[in-house]
């Protein structure tokens, strides 16, 4: 206990000295020369090394909390295996097994099949967590509300099942310093999604055109830091990620239509539907967005993926968190119409909509990390 005090001051002074040196030698020299403006935007505008600052925070917090660190209440922890992970408290998902079946019962009615699809969070089997002692529920949480689902007769696809036979390494499914999973899981998800509605529903989705080997793989080396290691440093983490493009090799023709911000609609091929401005800023992995937002680019609350090349076929309501940003894409390859309705952006009612559109299957897709811990996530009404 003494020690971690000491440490604690030594790490506090540390940063103190190191802020004093630097904002003494650039601020007053701004300050002369502006002398009348406002102190406080003057202080803002030439808080200089800020990304050097922070990473000189991350290195001491190596030494002080090497394997777990709290900023902002938000806990990140250093698993033994390296990967950081943000483990997450339990919850009843009552609300949430009454939005399924509610839903579930509603698409019945109306001849639309319906499938929940649960994607596993980052922090992998929660044992890996509880190792070291730390409490993390996300297989718990997902367990119950599937169990739920087993005993109603409501069709669902645990993906935690699904990667254990994939063939697919830890590192080719998720990310060492991101929440999501990786573009090659997201393939893997997309496929499967597809073949299930094909074996188990009914339906004739074009799966052959998902088969790895018509695909062009681009694989990035250590270039950029995901969400978790950004809030905690690049010296924390001491990680970087990789990266891997996957784009058909055959022609491909789809629109990319997001009604609240028609910017961002596309007409063209697959790689139209990929932001890879992002891919060029390696190395500044601060001001870089993530790069798993480089598939259609952002959240959108409602959005479509038109397939020109497919006429006449089945249309998937996709209710989606991020996670699906890396299977939506694969889907749309394979079908005529992928809609995209985030809850948490758009509160129509999906009821409403499927009563109004051609709207043959509703797949709800979560990951059991955060998603399914949100409650409003499930009032589809």
């Amino acid at each position: 206990m003494k020690n971690n005090y000491i440490y604690k001051k030594i790490y506090a002074s540390i940063i103190f000295i190191l802020i004093l040196f630097i904002e003494i030698g650039t601020i007053l020299p701004s300050i002369h020369s502006r002398l009348f403006e406002n102190p406080e935007l003057i202080l803002q505008d030439n808080f200089l090394y800020k990304e050097m600052l922070f990473e000189v925070y991350g290195k001491v917090n190596t030494i002080v909390f090497p394997y777990e660190i709290i900023r902002n209440n938000q806990q990140v922890v250093r698993r033994r295996d390296g990967w950081l992970s943000i483990p997450q408290a339990d919850c009843d998902t009552l609300s949430q097994q009454h939005g399924l079946l509610e839903l579930s019962d509603f698409c019945k009615k109306r001849n639309v099949n319906f499938l929940y699809c649960n994607y596993p969070a980052q922090a992998g089997n929660d044992q890996k967590l509880l190792e070291q002692g730390i409490y993390s529920f996300c297989d718990r949480r997902a367990d119950r509300l599937l169990k739920f689902l087993e005993e109603k007769g409501i069709e669902y696809i645990d993906f935690r099942d699904e990667l254990k036979v994939s063939g697919l390494t830890d590192e080719e499914i998720f990310y060492k310093t991101d929440h999501h999973w990786t573009t090659e899981a997201g393939f893997f998800a997309a496929r499967r999604i597809l073949e299930k509605c094909n074996k188990d529903m009914g339906y004739t989705f074009a799966c052959d055109l998902l088969e790895e080997d018509k695909f062009v793989y681009t694989k990035y080396k250590n270039c950029w830091i995901g969400e978790i290691g950004k809030y905690v440093s690049r010296t924390w983490a001491e990680v970087l990620d990789d990266f891997v493009l996957i784009e058909p090799k055959y022609k491909t023709r789809l629109t990319l239509t997001i009604p609240d911000y028609a910017t961002y609609n596309r007409n063209g091929d697959f790689s139209d539907l990929i932001n890879k401005d992002i891919y060029k800023k390696e190395g500044d992995i601060y001001n870089s967005r993530s790069w798993h937002y480089s598939y259609l680019f952002s959240n959108w609350g409602y959005g479509e993926i038109d397939n020109m090349l497919i006429e006449n076929g089945d249309h998937i309501l996709l209710v989606y968190d991020s996670f699906s940003l890396v299977v939506a894409p694969f889907m749309a390859l394979a079908s005529d119409k992928v809609i995209l309705w985030d809850m948490r952006e758009n509160t129509d009612s999906i009821y409403e909509y499927i009563d109004h559109n051609d709207v043959n299957i509703v797949v709800v897709a979560y990951t059991e990390g955060s998603s399914i811990a949100k409650e409003e996530m499930f009032n589809f009404r």
